[in-house]
C-alpha cells in the first residue's frame, strides 16, 4: 500500500473517523498501533525482511535503554557507529559487494524504511545523552519508528512531538474548515504524484531515449527537457507524498513538520536547502554539524572556524551517502 493509492485513501479515511471518536488513550494507542502494523505488513516483501526489521528496532531500543539506565563512557559514539555499519549492510551499498562473498551479498534482505529509522534513532540517542528526550517504552518507540505516515520517506518527526501526541488525553478536534483543508491537501498531493510527477517522468524518459538514439537532432531542446523534467518530477513526487501524509496525520490530530516550502523560488543554495526536505536539512544541522562543531570548538577553540568548514563538508557528504 503506497501513499498515492486508493487503499491509502481508504486507510486514512477509516483512521480519521475512528481515532478521534475514541475517548481513552489506550484504545487510541491500540488502534494506531494496529494501523501501523497493517501498513508495515503491506510493504514488507518477505519474512526475512520482517525479521531484520524487527531485530533492528529491538536492538536500537535496547541501545537506548542502556544509554538511559546504564550509561558508560563512549556508549554514544559506539552505539551510533555500530548501527550505521548495520545500516550500510542492510542498505546494500555497492562498496560492500567488494568485501563480502557473493552468496552473503545475495542474501541481504530488503528492509523497508530503515533510512528514516536510522535518522530517528540517532536523534533519540543524542537527545537522551543531553537529557532532552521524553520518556520512552518499547511500545512507544516501536510505534514512533513504524508510524505509517513517516515510515517510508519522512518527514522526520522528533520523538518528543510524537510522544506528546501518543500520551495526549484529549486530541485536538478539527472543525469542518480544517478537515476540508486537510482532505483538499491530501487529494492535491495525490494529483501531484499521480499526474504531474508521472508526466514529468515520462518527459524525462522520452528525452533521454531520444538523446541516446539521435544525439544530433534537436539536441538543445531535448537536453533542456531532459535536464529540467527530472527536477520537476522529484519535486511533485516528493512534495506530493509529503502533502498526503501530513494531511492524513492531521485528520487524526497528529501534526507533522512541514518538509517543503516552494524550494524553486529560493534566492540561493542556502535558502534552497532551507526549503527542500526541511526536516532532513534540520536533522543534519542539529545532529551532525552542530554536535560535531560543538565538540571541535570546545577542544580546539582557536581553530573552530577553520575546522567548521570541514565539518560542513562532512555533514553534506554523509547526507549524500
Amino acid at each position: 500500500m503506497t501513499a498515492c493509492s486508493i487503499g491509502f485513501l481508504l486507510f486514512s479515511a477509516v483512521l480519521a473517523v475512528v481515532i478521534p471518536m475514541m475517548p481513552r488513550i489506550g484504545v487510541r494507542q491500540c488502534i494506531l498501533g494496529t494501523a501501523n502494523f497493517v501498513f508495515l505488513i503491506s510493504l514488507v516483501p518477505d519474512m526475512s525482511s520482517a525479521a531484520c526489521l524487527f531485530l533492528f528496532v529491538l536492538a536500537t531500543y535496547l541501545a537506548l535503554w542502556l544509554l538511559r539506565n546504564k550509561p558508560f563512557p563512549g556508549i554514544v559514539p559506539a552505539t551510533i557507529c555500530t548501527v550505521v555499519v548495520v545500516f550500510f549492510f542492510l542498505r546494500r551499498y555497492s562498496f560492500l559487494e567488494w568485501m563480502l562473498p557473493e552468496s552473503t551479498w545475495r542474501r541481504i534482505p530488503q528492509v523497508i524504511g530503515i533510512s528514516y529509522m536510522l535518522f530517528k534513532f540517532i536523534h533519540m540517542v543524542v537527545d537522551q545523552s543531553q537529557g532532552q528526550l521524553a520518556p520512552f517504552t518499547f511500545v512507544s518507540y516501536l510505534n514512533y519508528q513504524g508510524l505509517c505516515f513517516t515510515l517510508t520517506a519522512g518527514p522526520i518527526q522528533r520523538y518528543n512531538d510524537f510522544y506528546q501526541y501518543w500520551t495526549s488525553r484529549e486530541l485536538p478536534v478539527l472543525d469542518t474548515r480544517e478537515a476540508l483543508i486537510s482532505w483538499n491537501r491530501l487529494l492535491t498531493g495525490m494529483i501531484k504524484v499521480a499526474v504531474f510527477a508521472a508526466i514529468a517522468l515520462d518527459l524525462f524518459e522520452r528525452s533521454r531515449t531520444q538523446l541516446l538514439a539521435d544525439p544530433h537532432t534537436y539536441v538543445l531542446e531535448r537536453f533542456v527537457i531532459f535536464f529540467y523534467s527530472y527536477g520537476i518530477f522529484m519535486y511533485f513526487n516528493f512534495s506530493g507524498y509529503t502533502d498526503i501524509v501530513i494531511a492524513a496525520a492531521k485528520l487524526i490530530g497528529l501534526t507533522l513538520p512541514e518538509n517543503f516550502n516552494r524550494p524553486y523560488v529560493a534566492r540561493n543554495v542556502i535558502d534552497y536547502w532551507n526549503r527542500w526536505h526541511i526536516t532532513l536539512t534540520h536533522w543534519i544541522r542539529d545532529y551532525i554539524f552542530m554536535s560535531s562543531y560543538k565538540a571541535v570548538a570546545e577542544r580546539f577553540p582557536n581553530k573552530g572556524r577553520q575546522l567548521g568548514y570541514g565539518l560542513l563538508f562532512l555533514a553534506l557528504l554523509l547526507a549524500g551517502v
